[in-house]
């Protein structure tokens, strides 16, 4: 929730009022003092530019600075001062003014926020304080100092590879100001994360990402880092590629395979493979004619059993293995059977 400059100011009154009038009600206890409701300050308070600002991130606290849990999530007063120079930002004399502020109670409270209304070329710093149900205002958070620069261009699609488990991103050859990269992962039906799914900068131009599962399709977008003042800038982020790993172990192969003949049929079983979603092939060789086996199942089989109906003949079965993605297992051991 968003208030106005105006509301802002009247906020811890209006909060204030309802805790007032909520304890006049029902069964009463003594007042808390005012400094033990106090939250403690808000940490991990970061700035890094981006697209189409400074992106600000957080950590709410959940206990009181006197001790103690806090009874509900607190709310926050986000502050922002800029200058020419980085020791303005510094300074005890800084002006500050409120940019986000959002009220105690939530759910789930914003742990992240982009500011858009800066200007390159100019520093930029801010500070939080944590809001207690009664609308008192914790210590303010360390100060988060940025250089706001210009952003690199949007880079084209990234290469991607796939593996067993893994899927490799290959980004272009980085353009003139460039450190790196950063990357971007979802599911191909839900929109990209806030921020990236690799925090640091990737400085060569392939990245393994092992965090994802085979079967499962991924969509990637990267993003250039250019670096002014010290400061990491990141640029838009590139169109998206999808890719899916692919596993390449194939299943063991079955065993005790046993063929009986059968009124001029051959009666096929074999031991089934404890995988999920095994099926099989079986292959058939003819002694006296055939140098080596020829697959005689034109899909996998969902079972573990076959008939067949060859010629008279001595011949040999064998049977393979196959899994969800299609890799087939070495052979099992023969069994030979003999129709007349």
């Amino acid at each position: 929730m968003i208030f106005s400059r105006t509301r802002l100011l009247r906020a811890p009154l209006f909060w204030l009022g309802l805790i007032l009038l909520a304890s006049a009600c029902g069964k009463k206890s003594p007042p808390l003092a005012p400094e033990r409701l106090r939250p403690r300050a808000v940490t991990d308070l970061t700035a890094r530019n981006v697209e189409d600002g400074i992106r600000l991130r957080w950590r709410l606290p959940t206990d009181r600075a006197a001790g103690g849990a806090l009874d509900v999530t607190p709310g926050m007063v986000l502050l922002r001062t800029d200058g020419a120079t980085q020791e303005s930002c510094e300074s005890p004399a800084a002006t500050w003014e409120r940019v986000l502020t959002f009220a105690p109670g939530a759910v789930t409270p914003p742990t992240t926020w982009v500011d858009t209304a800066v200007v390159s070329g100019r520093w930029y710093g801010y500070r939080a304080h944590a809001v207690g149900d009664d609308g008192s205002l914790s210590d303010a958070s360390t100060r988060a100092i940025v250089f706001r620069g210009e952003p690199p261009p949007q880079p084209p699609a990234p290469v991607l590879r796939s593996g067993d488990g893994f899927l490799v991103l290959e980004a272009p050859p980085f353009p003139p100001d460039v450190i790196g990269w950063t990357y971007y992962r979802s599911a191909t039906d839900a929109p990209f994360p806030p921020i990236p799914s690799y925090g640091g900068v990737i400085t060569g131009n392939a990245w393994t990402d092992g965090q994802v599962v085979n079967g499962q399709t991924v969509r990637y977008a990267i993003a250039w880092i250019g670096q002014t003042h010290g400061f990491v800038l990141e640029g838009p982020m590139s169109p998206p590629v999808e890719g899916m790993p692919v596993d390449l172990v194939p299943p063991p192969r079955p065993g005790s395979i046993v063929a009986v003949p059968r009124d001029g049929a051959v009666d096929i079983r074999w031991q089934r493979v404890e995988e999920p979603d095994v099926r099989y092939h079986v292959y058939r060789r003819r002694l006296d004619l055939e140098p080596g086996f020829t697959r005689i199942t034109a899909g996998p089989l969902p079972d573990n059993v076959l008939e067949d109906r060859p010629r008279r003949g001595q011949y040999l079965y064998a049977v393979t293995s196959i899994d969800r993605s299609g890799n087939e297992s070495s052979r099992s051991e023969p069994a030979s059977v003999t129709v007349r």
